[in-house]
C-alpha cells in the first residue's frame, strides 16, 4: 500500500469507509477480492482499437485529444477532436514519436522522438502542415515534455549518460536550458510556479514530489517501500493530483514501451499536502496515464477490455 507524506497506511476497509462518509458516488463495480469500489461515475471508452492507444493529452482550449498509437504499425501521434471518433495521424515515422503535450493555446504540441537516434523534443503545429521544430539536441535522451501555462517554458526529462533522469527546462524565447533537479516527468502547476515530478526513493521505487520551478522547496508528497509512482496529473483546481501506482515501477513511463504498459496499476488521488489519499480504480489490470481535465473528466489508459485503449470518467471528489 502507498503511504502519504504523513506515512499513513490505509487499509482497504478504511478507504471504503472514508469514501462512504465523504459522499463519493460509486460505480456498480465492486471488487470482492480486494474489497474496493471504483469511485467514479460515467465511465466510457474513448478509443476503440486492437493496437495500443496510450498517453492522452487533452487541449484545455477545445477538448481535443492527442494520443500515441501503434495502429499504423509503429508508435506515432494521432489527433481526435472533442465529441468525435474521427482520428487524424499527425506524425508518421519508422522511429517512435511519443509523449505529446498541447501548448496552452492549443495551436501547437510538443513531443519526444528518437528519429535521430536518441530521443529529442520537437514541436509541431496542430492544424497546419507537418513541419517540425527541434528543441533539444544534447546526445542524451530528452523525453516527457510539458508546457508552462504561459507558454514560455517547456520542462522535460533528460536521461544522463549514467542513465540517471534529471528535470530540465527550456526557455522558448531565449533558448536557455536549465537543469533543475534529479527526477523525471515534470508537470507544471496551474499557476506555473511549481513542478510535480517523480524521483527514485531509497527502495528503488519512484516517489511523487513537488518543487518550485527553480528547484527550491522540494517536498515529498507520496512514497512507499513497496509501490512506485508511474504517471500523474494535477487536479483542475491545483489543490491535488491524480496518479497511477503499481508494485512494479517501470522505467520512466513512456520511455520503455516494452515495460511501461504492462502490469497491475491503479489510480489514486491525493492533496498537495499529502493528505486525503484515496484509491479510485480497483480493476484487476492496468490503469495509467491519467489526465484530469476541467469539468471533472479524467482520461486514462486501461486494458479493462483486453486491448489497451483510452477511457474516461467523471471524478466526484470533495
Amino acid at each position: 500500500m502507498i503511504a502519504s507524506r504523513a506515512s499513513v497506511r490505509l487499509s482497504c476497509s478504511i478507504i471504503l469507509a472514508a469514501l462512504v462518509f465523504s459522499g463519493c458516488v460509486f460505480t456498480d463495480g465492486y471488487d470482492s477480492d480486494r474489497g474496493i469500489f471504483e469511485t467514479f461515475v460515467n465511465l466510457s471508452q474513448v478509443t476503440f482499437h486492437e493496437e495500443d492507444d496510450t498517453e492522452p493529452s487533452i487541449c484545455t482550449a477545445d477538448g481535443s485529444m492527442l494520443f500515441v498509437s501503434s495502429r499504423g504499425g509503429n508508435r506515432d501521434i494521432y489527433l481526435t477532436r472533442s465529441n468525435s471518433r474521427a482520428v487524424v495521424q499527425k506524425t508518421s515515422h519508422r522511429a517512435y514519436d511519443i509523449n505529446p503535450t498541447f501548448s496552452p493555446d492549443g495551436t501547437r504540441f510538443a513531443f519526444s522522438s528518437n528519429r535521430n537516434g536518441n530521443y529529442d523534443i520537437f514541436v509541431m503545429n496542430v492544424d497546419r502542415g507537418k513541419a517540425k521544430v527541434q528543441l533539444t539536441d544534447s546526445g542524451a535522451h530528452d523525453i516527457t515534455p510539458d508546457w508552462s501555462p504561459d507558454g514560455s517554458l517547456i520542462a522535460f526529462t533528460r536521461i544522463s549518460p549514467d542513465a540517471e533522469p534529471y528535470v530540465w527546462t527550456k526557455n522558448l524565447e531565449s533558448g536557455e536550458l536549465t537543469q533543475v533537479a534529479q527526477g523525471a516527468s515534470p508537470r507544471f502547476s496551474r499557476d506555473g510556479e511549481r513542478l510535480l515530478y517523480k524521483k527514485s526513493g531509497p527502495d528503488g521505487y519512484f516517489e511523487l514530489w513537488i518543487m518550485d520551478i527553480d528547484g527550491e522547496h522540494d517536498t515529498q508528497i507520496v512514497s512507499s517501500p513497496d509501490w512506485g509512482i508511474r504517471s500523474f496529473s494535477w487536479s483542475p483546481d491545483g489543490r491535488g493530483m491524480i496518479f497511477s501506482a503499481s508494485k512494479r515501477t517501470p522505467p520512466l513511463g513512456g520511455f520503455d514501451y516494452g515495460d511501461s504498459y504492462s502490469g497491475w496499476a491503479d489510480l489514486w488521488t491525493v492533496r498537495v499536502d499529502g493528505t486525503h489519499m484515496t484509491q479510485i480504480t480497483s480493476q484487476r489490470g492496468m490503469n495509467v496515464d491519467p489526465q484530469w481535465t476541467s469539468g471533472g473528466w479524467v482520461y486514462f489508459v486501461s486494458d479493462r477490455e483486453d486491448a489497451v485503449n483510452i477511457w474516461r470518467f467523471r471524478l466526484e471528489v470533495e
